[in-house]
């Protein structure tokens, strides 16, 4: 491969690989091709990002096709004519993750209320900072799985919907489609997760694989990942355009106050937390709020709710231009989620605005609360002891009377053991203005613990006005004595899982071990898809006929190929990860100026054979080992009698050549002459005995017989191959 100045283009700048071959055996100077065949080869060339950096580049790629003529045995070469193709300017990608730091939910402090699960937000911002447009970017997120559960409590998360650049939510869709990101543009994603319980991430990893990379980076279009915690986004105007900001918290504090402000144009602010501020009450539901900053720009304040959770924010003006701020960058808390505590309960209100002046002042405007909300009063139906026979029918009765069309199965959240039960079937009769029996007959059928959970925020009274917070009942059925749990090893012979029964008592902990065979490691436990455990041993209690799979993988080894480009090249296998007890395929094939020394394998030179076979046992690193021919001190002699010659390789400045010593009797010197013949019998060079060192150069590559002709001795033959 050139570039159009001539210049060879190396590994940095394309990866080469041979993609496919068909009839031929290898392309790498030991193939064959049967008769009667045609074979064809495909090689794949692969432009790294180095290749066209910030405009396109031509590169023209062209070769050699050479054989051995099974006739004469002499090696044939045609030149394949050069293909020129225009290399275009890779995308170059940056990931900021942004994952918000407090998940609102269930607090299980609070024994008699459910508080509502919230959507809390996890955001990929994707900065193309190539010159080159990604196309079809897309991104495919799995539903969260719960690896650690410190207080063994019962937590469920779930991605709700997703939305691309601000869009409204997909519910229930998890993949985003970014399509094209252009050049030195960007594109945002929010995912929604929503927890059964209250909480914070107190920890954050994000790790990527390019899978076409080939083990060579300069292929990775990302070149950089990073992940922030996000305090919470908000809207910000620039010039004509609103954009969504990630408020993120970046240094650690102990107040866990945003820092950072990253805007979806892919720029980004400091944010300030020192500011001084007053409210003071303008009326019952209006109060005026003063920022002095002590460094203009963007500011971030946390204030006392005026309301103490009796009055909802409604609207807040910037007086100076009289704007009116997102709703957005101005809410309400009722939580504070401290690490390593439990959760306070306090009504604070965050602030989050641009402040350009030394002082700003913000008019809020405040509604008051409902105070008789709709709320759940009991459940009646759901028995105290376990009960041997499905429960179908419960009871539920409100504090005040409520819309029947506001109370559907989207308020409703029954789980068994733990897992969430479709209830699409479950139907609702109205007995009462404030009572209600669901038929839960459809989803009831198992043995198991099941916990029913009401939520009124969708729940609105005869006036319009909808509930705060939920409640639940729970209850234990029991209707067989035993329960079968099957257990499956994946991929088949990988390893081995005890016990090997089948029958377990309901309720009854069994501990399942997972072993894996040689050349495998256990990856992980799962039930229906769903992981539920990483280690080797599993505790498990059985509730219900279940199938237990326990997956292994082979053992992983990183291998990397290297060799001077400039020297020569490998073929074959090629850097990459590889599983234990694959064979690898290699051959090293010098340049014109160099032979093959050995391979160093792990620091140690092996083997002088250029192709070799290893089988992985371990992570290896393997140099191809090339060395100029005039290290060899390869010299080709002929004697007969007081006549000598000694033939030995030199190279000139246009091609390479061969110098000839002759060891002849001064009185022959000029009695003779120096033919060189192809091996077909063509004369290349009739030479007169003049001296005793003659220099041939500009050889072309092949075969040749070399005749030192003298008057009345018999000829001197010597076949050199010249390389």
């Amino acid at each position: 491969i050139e570039d159009n100045e001539g210049n060879i283009a190396g590994s940095s700048l394309f990866q080469t690989n041979t993609e496919s071959l068909d009839k031929l055996t290898e392309i790498n100077g030991t193939g064959t091709l049967n008769a009667q065949e045609t074979g064809t080869a495909v090689i794949l060339f692969i432009p790294t990002k180095n290749a066209a950096p910030e405009v396109p580049k031509d590169y023209s790629f062209g070769g050699s096709l050479s054989y051995k003529d099974p006739f004469t045995g002499t090696m044939v070469t045609r030149e394949l004519f050069p293909v020129t193709l225009t290399v275009s300017p890779s995308p170059d990608l940056y990931l900021s993750y942004f994952m918000q730091r407090d998940v609102l939910g269930d607090d299980p402090l609070t024994k008699e209320i459910v508080e509502p699960s919230e959507d809390a937000e996890f955001s990929l911002l994707i900065n193309n900072k190539g010159a080159g447009e990604a196309t079809n970017v897309k991104i495919a997120s799995k539903q969260p799985e719960i690896v650690e559960n410190e207080k063994g409590l019962l937590i469920t998360f779930e991605i709700t919907g997703s939305s691309l650049n601000g869009a409204e939510k997909n519910m229930g869709i998890t993949n985003i489609d970014f399509g094209n990101i252009p050049a030195g543009q960007s594109a945002y994603g929010q995912w929604y997760l929503r927890s059964s319980l209250l909480g914070h991430f107190v920890e954050y990893d994000v790790t990527y694989t390019h899978v076409t990379s080939f083990g060579n980076p300069d292929l990775s279009l990302v070149s950089d990942v990073d992940i922030h915690e996000l305090i919470k986004s908000i809207d910000v105007q620039k010039s004509d355009v609103v954009l969504r900001g990630f408020l993120s918290n970046d240094v650690v504090d102990s107040y866990d106050f945003p820092d950072m402000l990253y805007l979806s144009d892919g720029t980004q602010a400091e944010v300030a937390t020192n500011a001084i501020t007053g409210l003071v009450k303008v009326t019952d539901t209006q109060y005026r709020l003063t920022v002095a900053p002590i460094t203009t720009g963007w500011n971030y304040a946390l204030l006392n709710d005026p309301g103490n959770g009796k009055l909802d924010l409604l609207t807040v003006l910037r007086e100076r231009d009289n704007v009116t701020l997102p709703a957005r960058n101005v809410w309400q808390t009722d939580r504070t989620l401290r690490d390593g505590k439990d959760p306070l309960n306090e009504f604070k209100i965050h602030f989050a605005d641009e402040v350009l002046n030394q002082t700003e002042t913000y008019l809020l405007t405040f509604e008051a609360k409902r105070e008789n909300a709709p709320a759940v009063v009991s459940f009646t139906g759901a028995p105290v002891e376990v009960s041997d026979s499905s429960i179908n029918k419960i009871r539920v009765l409100f504090n005040v009377p409520v819309d029947p069309e506001s109370f559907t199965s989207a308020d409703l959240q029954l789980n068994r053991q733990g897992v969430a039960c479709d209830l699409s079937q479950v139907t609702m009769v109205q007995l009462t203005d404030r009572e209600f029996e669901l038929d839960l007959s459809s989803v009831t059928t198992g043995s198991g613990y099941y916990v029913l959970t009401v939520q009124t925020r969708g729940i609105l009274d005869l006036e319009g006005y909808p509930g705060e917070f939920g409640k639940t009942v729970s209850w234990i059925q029991f209707l067989d004595d035993f329960v079968v749990i099957h257990t499956e090893v994946v991929p088949e012979g990988s390893g081995t899982v005890s016990p090997t029964t089948t029958e377990f008592a309901y309720g009854t902990m069994v501990k399942f071990t997972a072993t894996p065979k040689a050349g495998f490691t256990f990856k992980n436990w799962s039930e229906a898809g769903k992981i539920i455990s990483g280690e080797t041993i599993l505790n498990y209690v059985p509730t219900e006929n279940k199938t237990l799979t326990a997956t292994f993988e082979k053992v992983k080894c990183n291998v990397n190929i290297l060799y001077d480009a400039l020297r020569g090249a490998v073929t074959g296998s090629s850097n990459g990860i590889y599983d234990l007890g694959s064979t690898l395929h290699l051959t090293a094939l010098p340049g014109e100026k160099f032979v093959f020394k050995g391979w160093m394998i792990n620091g140690a030179l092996q083997g002088t054979e250029n192709i070799l076979q290893l089988v992985i046992d371990k992570n290896l690193s393997i140099e191809a080992v090339f060395i100029p021919k005039d290290d060899t001190g390869l010299d080709v002699n002929y004697e007969n009698g007081d006549l000598a010659m000694r033939i030995y390789p030199n190279p000139s400045k246009n091609g390479w050549g061969v110098n000839v010593v002759l060891e002849v009797p001064e009185s022959k010197q000029r009695e003779g002459r120096l033919l060189i013949y192809s091996l077909v019998g063509v004369l290349e060079r009739d030479l007169p005995l003049t001296q005793e060192e003659v220099h041939i150069a500009d050889l072309k590559p092949g075969m040749y017989i070399f005749c030192l002709m003298m008057e009345g001795e018999n000829k001197i033959r010597q076949k050199v191959v010249v390389e």
